[in-house]
């Protein structure tokens, strides 16, 4: 019994003495981990975990706020006027470094040094506040690279606002409300500009000789409201157009130099109307109506060769056409009848939508949500005296305007100053004075929801009083009757008036 017991012991006292070998270089380990961790606990952020089969990864090393951080810039006319950007501005430095409201460094006040070592600068999403940038041109920014101020409501953008980013590569301003916006001479490290999403109708980029810029889903009308720059060798310049109302850009589109890709214009399908945030109130959008004489253009695309535009009918979602590049013609023309519809635009390989709401250059490809077809507006001729005429003076004689509906559907509706929508193509000018009469036609109940009017055709015409007297006539014969009356009449009333 002694001798188990003995063995039992001996058993007990090996499996202690095994145990603390393994524990012993473990803790040595963790210690040794924990005095690392101690001395660099104000350098080392986190160390991501190691995957298996990945090599250690580097350090990541907390940033360090520049010593002196200059002069305080006032949140007022004579600094940053706009409370919100002012505020944001504070909050990118306090998040960059780390700061929180119970460190020293945490800051209330913008100081024109403090972002002198950024390169990266992020005032988007913040709710649609921001609505200027001007004060921006006092702060030391000559190492940013990037600026996003997207998704904000700034409408104007001077070149003092971006004078000092000599340094800048790109430009994010997508998501805004511009209508206008001044690139300085100085940015010449400018690889990408984002204005998508603006109201932009006329842009100079004389200065900007290479690089991207995104203009699409703006309010542009034609390609000549776009300055290009003059074409040098080194010029190598792309330019994106998508959903703007362009349809005079063929001689642009087909020119030399942009064939040769010197200068590579993107434009899509365009003409069929703009409808994003044409007011102050986000929900609220107008339809834009186009006429059924109106074509469609689709220009071919180089950087998205599988792009296909997929028009739908929006009552029925029914698919009324599909446009892509087409093999043999750069230019393609479209005529849509009269009804509503709405635009996308998909990858025709993949099948996929090709509008990321993500991507703040995705809103290329946004949906256009609505646009409408109506007829044709009619012709209007004005008949005097037997002979047809577009415009017509001051006139004496009876008249009459004409309309004709250059539709096979519909009907024509006429209204005399601005008066009573009547059926009807003829309008009788029988009596003298000033007309404004305009024709219009329509499908369906005039001025209900469903109906589908055309734009209105006017004409303005002036008749002599007296439509069958030239007024230089009536002047001649007043005039005598004038002579008449006191050269003759009134003397010989005198003279009886004596005798009595």
């Amino acid at each position: 019994m002694k001798k188990r017991s003995s063995i039992f012991k001996s058993l007990i006292i090996t499996m202690l003495f095994v145990l603390s070998l393994t524990l012993i270089p473990t803790t040595i380990m963790v210690s040794a981990q924990t005095n690392i961790n101690n001395t660099n606990k104000n350098v080392i952020l986190s160390e991501p975990e190691q995957q298996p089969g990945e090599e250690p990864g580097e350090e990541i090393v907390k940033p360090v706020p520049p010593a002196d951080l200059g002069v305080i810039i006032s949140n007022d006319r004579g600094g940053i006027i706009d409370t919100y950007l002012y505020q944001n501005l504070c909050k990118a430095y306090n998040t960059y470094y780390g700061f929180t409201t119970k460190d020293d460094g945490y800051l209330t006040r913008v100081y024109t040094n403090m972002f002198k070592d950024f390169t990266e600068l992020d005032l988007s999403n913040t709710n649609y506040l921001i609505t200027s940038l001007q004060g921006l041109g006092d702060l030391d920014l000559e190492n940013l690279k990037v600026l996003n101020v997207g998704k904000n409501e700034i409408s104007e953008v001077l070149s003092d606002d971006l004078k000092n980013l000599v340094s800048l590569e790109e430009l994010i301003l997508y998501d805004n409300k511009l209508t206008q916006i001044t690139i300085p001479t100085s940015l010449q490290n400018l690889k990408k500009i984002n204005l998508n999403k603006n109201y932009i109708s006329k842009i100079d980029l004389s200065a900007v000789y290479n690089g991207e810029v995104y203009l699409s889903f703006n309010k542009f009308t034609s390609i000549y409201d776009v300055t290009l720059p003059r074409i040098f060798n080194t010029t190598n310049l792309y330019v994106e157009l998508f959903n703007n109302n362009i349809l005079d850009a063929d001689d642009v589109y087909n020119a030399e130099y942009v064939e040769g890709a010197q200068v590579n214009i993107e434009l899509g399908l365009q003409g069929y109307g703009l409808n994003y945030k044409v007011n102050d109130n986000n929900e609220d959008k107008v339809t834009p109506i186009i006429s059924k004489s109106t074509a469609l253009k689709f220009y071919n695309t180089n950087k998205y060769p599988n792009m296909e535009v997929r028009i739908y009918n929006k009552q029925t979602n029914e698919l009324v056409k599909a446009i892509s590049n087409s093999a043999s013609q750069k230019i393609s023309t479209y005529k849509m009848g009269v009804g509503e519809y709405k635009v996308e635009y998909y990858n025709s390989e993949t099948n996929e939508n090709m509008y990321n709401y993500k991507d703040e250059f995705g809103s290329a490809f946004k949906q256009h949500e609505g646009f409408k077809v109506v007829p044709t507006s009619p012709s209007v001729k004005l008949i005097i005296k037997g002979v047809e005429y577009d415009e017509y003076g001051k006139f004496s004689g009876t008249a009459k305007a004409v309309a004709t509906n250059l539709d096979d559907e519909g009907e024509i509706y006429y209204s005399i100053a601005g008066g009573e929508w009547k059926k009807g193509t003829e309008v009788e000018l029988k009596r003298g004075g000033t007309y404004d009469i305009s024709f219009k036609c329509v499908i369906g109940e005039i001025g209900s929801d469903s109906s589908y009017e055309s734009a209105a055709t006017s004409k303005f015409v002036q008749q002599s009083l007296n439509p069958y007297i030239p007024d230089f006539v009536m002047i001649i014969i007043v005039a005598v009757v004038a002579l008449i009356l006191f050269g003759v009449a009134l003397p010989l009333i005198i003279k009886i008036s004596t005798k009595r």
